[in-house]
């Protein structure tokens, strides 16, 4: 008589043989027939994956035991050509390769002082960090979010022991007797120990804001080179459009524009150009450019370019219409900002010129009727301030913000 627990027992055993003749996913059977021992062999997908692991890993973008490629979304990328930006693990110890000394010491510190490495690392998961490495793709910065994290943070901890010894030194010389009066009067260590414990915090809050100026770094880096690009753009469109019309080709206009010394505009072409060289088709290396570009206009120009290429339209008449087009996108920038331009005018002219005028006759009206009562509100010290401090600082901010606004 057969029990249950037998039943259960059988039924176990025959699932677990079921499953150990399952053929692993992705590997296909060849030579099943009688008597010939079937062997496997991967599939033309995983051959190209393994090639480009391969290759990943003789550059030092991709670590031995890493991230594994052949699964969902990251096996595409890999097949497809995509940028990998995310498996860019070049690890800060290979800085000491560099031909920089600082950046060979942050190297050689990262080599013998591990726990660095698990704090750069806390450092990528903060949310400030998660475009880190498409804002140093955009800033053409050649190196991994890891490496230049590890700079940041070098540099941080470098300004705060700066600002804690120099915060420190002050409280206890220069500022000792403004905090003395502050405090009150405590037994004899406890001012030293506050003076210290302030020099601290303050220098504590100084690294932290050095930390997200250099982690954001790569953002001002781009905003310089999309201006760059933007100013010159217009002029170096034309030129390949009359270089792809004589009979150059879209290759030698690329070219042509490297060694016009573009600027920023040049080593994004570089770039474009160093892809192709590396087996991507034209189409491919314009679309790199197009998610790379700090420049919303030179992502325009990409994509009319790529539509241009694929449907074989005529690429010189494209390349005309978009440089128009960029043109026609500055001018009207620079209509905008010189019709802003008339009302911050009247602002700079009221506080540098019919301000301190009033100020000047209200003062001399003061001090000439005692009756008034009013002498003493409009001292020499509070004109000093008002003409040497308030009155500047204020036109120095009208005339930043006119620079930083102003369309290049």
């Amino acid at each position: 008589m057969v029990t249950d627990d037998e039943k259960k027992d059988k039924k176990l055993i025959k699932l677990i043989a079921g499953e150990k003749k399952t053929e692993p996913k992705g590997i296909r059977r060849i030579g099943t027939s009688s008597g010939i021992t079937p062997t496997y062999k991967e599939t033309s997908v995983e051959d190209i994956v393994s090639r480009m692991e391969k290759k990943y890993k003789e550059r030092g973008i991709l670590e031995e035991g890493g991230v594994e490629l052949t699964k969902g979304e990251e096996l595409k990328e890999m097949v497809v050509g995509v940028t990998p930006l995310q498996l860019d693990r070049r690890t800060p110890d290979l800085l000491v390769h560099e031909s920089s000394p600082f950046l060979r010491f942050v190297g050689s510190l990262y080599s013998t002082i591990k726990p660095l490495n698990s704090l750069n690392n806390d450092i990528l998961t903060m949310s400030i960090s998660e475009s880190l490495p498409v804002d140093l793709n955009k800033a053409n910065i050649p190196y991994s979010s890891k490496q230049f994290a590890s700079v940041a943070l070098v540099v941080t901890i470098i300004a705060t022991v700066f600002m804690f010894f120099l915060t420190t030194i002050l409280s206890l010389t220069l500022l000792s007797p403004i905090i003395d009066i502050s405090i009150g009067a405590l037994p004899q260590p406890v001012p030293i120990l506050l003076k210290i414990t302030l020099s601290g915090l303050f220098s504590f809050v100084s690294g932290a804001m050095v930390l997200v100026i250099a982690l954001k770094y790569p953002v001002i880096v781009a905003g310089k080179r999309k201006t760059d690009i933007e100013r010159i753009l217009p002029f170096a469109l034309r030129q390949m459009a009359t270089e792809i019309k004589s009979g150059i080709g879209i290759h030698g206009s690329l070219k042509s524009i490297v060694r016009s010394n573009y600027g920023a505009l040049s080593e994004e072409f570089e770039r474009v150009l160093k892809d192709i060289e590396k087996g991507k088709s034209t189409e491919d290396a314009l679309d790199e450019l197009v998610l790379r570009s700090p420049s919303e206009s030179l992502a325009t120009a990409g994509i009319h370019m790529i539509r241009a290429i694929r449907t074989g339209g005529n690429l010189s008449d494209v390349i005309y219409a978009i440089a128009d087009e960029v043109a026609f996108r500055l001018r009207m920038k620079m209509q905008e900002f010189v019709s802003k331009l008339n009302l911050v005018s009247l602002i700079y002219m009221m506080v540098g010129v019919i301000f301190p005028v009033l100020v000047a006759v209200l003062a001399s009206v003061f001090t000439a009727v005692p009756t008034l009562g009013l002498g003493s509100a409009i001292g020499p010290e509070m004109l000093f301030m008002l003409y040497f401090v308030l009155i500047p600082a204020v036109l120095g901010v009208i005339l930043y913000f006119i620079k930083a606004f102003q369309p290049m």
